[in-house]
């Protein structure tokens, strides 16, 4: 039998747990003393709550330029603060761009600072003073609990087990245990009682089981309490952060309050008819738009989360009535905007992307969702991804849709636009809007839009009004306008 000894005094007996089924009260108990040992070492037990600066770089999940590709890189500065009696967390974020290319939100030009919160299992950001509500909760409740505290706090209250790895010539305690519908997790806990790794695996709307890895290194003490100053994360097996601490405050002052606007989001599709058989379904931070065919209806993306994409496909069979949805069409991969394609794939529409899109939708969708099964995952249904080319036209013989590739584009290498001919609507996402009569453009032109431009004048496109995946629908002359048209 092997001898693992932690740095607190504990001294662990290694080495025949679970290969001999020792029972699982025996494993119960040698994980609480490795718990208890790493409290010790590192302060768990004495703070309640916790706040640490940090600055480096991220990288924005599902936020790639090509699908399947690493995320765009951020530079980044970050006051996290947590309560881990009340599972409320704030990051008051600092970040830039490191290059055009790829997706996130963050502006072309100079910095956007954004409060991102949880609390009360509500999410919500903080943008220029105005409370946004967010639906994907599962992510900011793990990070809660994703560092070496919050860990070791989560692990003693979920019957956690214990087991022992050798990595080189270096042993680590194996505890693992799962956060019931949030997370599976493993904490690797060396010698010093330290926790070296974090690997969690998250329920994701694209990915489905989402592996996320925390590593902590260059430990320093902080008062009573002990705390890495170098953290490094990856998530769907990209690098999503590297940072450095710069200070940590345990048991700050750490008062969230979860604001109405938040606290009272109900998910909302609000439609409005644009022409005969064509809504527009907005009510949020993200728009879709349903086409009735002859014998089936079509919609016009999937975003953000199950929730979200079921309100959009429950307000379309109750708009066109006894007619199957068909198709979704995805305009790009950006998680914001495919976060919903199980949910429709779920009722047996086709996916319908761009072809370079398509082997990365059918291995998301392939994949394992067992933390918190969604629509899809209880639908034990295989997807049906449809990848076409640069153009690609469904028609029923008196109503035609297009989808058109955005060549150049330094969003997405493979976005599409949707284009209604007889109705003239040019449906798009994440390009910007226009500007009234009479308004000055802006100073700094968004790269995006010259290219959304030349591709609607090269493909000879006769376009009156468009449809934004974000914002007001509004007349083509506005966005024209913005370039001086």
């Amino acid at each position: 039998m092997k001898k693992f000894s932690l740095g607190a005094g504990m001294l662990v007996v290694a080495g025949t747990f679970t290969m001999f089924g020792l029972p699982a009260v025996a494993q119960q108990y040698e994980a609480a003393g490795v718990l208890r040992a790493a409290a010790i070492k590192l302060g768990s037990n004495e703070i309640n709550t916790l706040r640490y600066s940090a600055a480096g770089n991220t990288w924005f999940l599902g936020q790639a330029y090509t699908a399947g590709k690493a995320y765009p890189k951020m530079n980044y500065r970050v006051i996290r603060s947590i309560d881990f009696n009340n599972a409320a967390m704030t990051d008051e974020i600092a970040r830039s761009r490191t290059n055009p290319r790829g997706g996130s939100g963050v502006p072309y030009f100079g910095a956007q600072n954004i409060t991102e919160a949880v609390g009360n299992n509500v999410a919500w950001n903080v943008v220029n003073m105005n409370i946004v509500p967010e639906t994907l909760v599962v992510d900011r409740v793990a990070q809660i609990w994703l560092n070496p505290h919050g860990i070791i706090k989560s692990a003693q209250k979920n019957n956690a087990t214990l087991s022992f790895a050798t990595e080189g010539k270096k042993s680590l305690a194996v505890v693992s245990f799962t956060e019931p519908g949030r997370f599976n997790a493993k904490a690797y806990i060396n010698d010093a009682a330290e926790v070296e790794r974090i690997e969690a695996v998250i329920p994701h709307p694209v990915l489905g089981d989402m592996l996320v890895v925390e590593k902590f290194s260059e430990y320093r003490e902080f008062g009573r309490t002990r705390f890495p100053t170098r953290i490094e994360e990856t998530q769907g097996g990209f690098p999503t952060m590297q940072l450095v601490v710069t200070d940590v405050q345990p048991n700050a002052k750490v008062a969230i309050t979860v604001p109405p606007a938040a606290a009272n989001f109900k998910m909302n599709v609000a439609s409005t008819k644009l022409a005969d058989g064509v809504w527009f379904l907005a009510g949020g931070s993200h728009n879709s738009v349903a086409i009735e065919m002859k014998d089936h209806a079509v919609v016009v993306e999937a975003p953000l989360s199950d929730v979200r994409s079921q309100a959009v496909l429950d307000e379309t069979m109750k708009l066109i009535p006894g007619k199957p949805i068909r198709f979704l069409l995805n305009t790009h991969t950006h998680f914001d905007h495919s976060g919903g394609v199980g949910t429709f794939a779920a009722v047996g529409a086709t996916i319908v992307t761009h072809r370079n899109n398509k082997a990365y939708l059918e291995r998301a969708l392939a994949g394992k969702r067992t933390v918190s099964p969604d629509a899809f995952a209880q639908s034990k249904k295989k997807a049906n991804v449809r990848g076409v080319g640069d153009k690609f036209v469904h028609s029923d013989g008196n109503r035609s849709i297009e989808m058109h590739l955005l060549k150049g584009s330094i969003h997405n290498d493979a976005a599409m636009l949707v284009y209604l001919p007889k109705e003239k609507l040019l449906i798009q996402a994440d390009h910007p809007g226009g500007i009234p009569p009479g308004a000055k453009p802006p100073a700094n032109l968004d790269p995006r839009l010259p290219n959304m431009l030349e591709t609607v004048e090269r493909l000879k496109l006769d376009v009156v009004r468009v449809a934004p995946m974000h914002g007001p629908v509004h007349a083509y002359a506005d966005v024209k306008r913005v370039m001086g048209k």
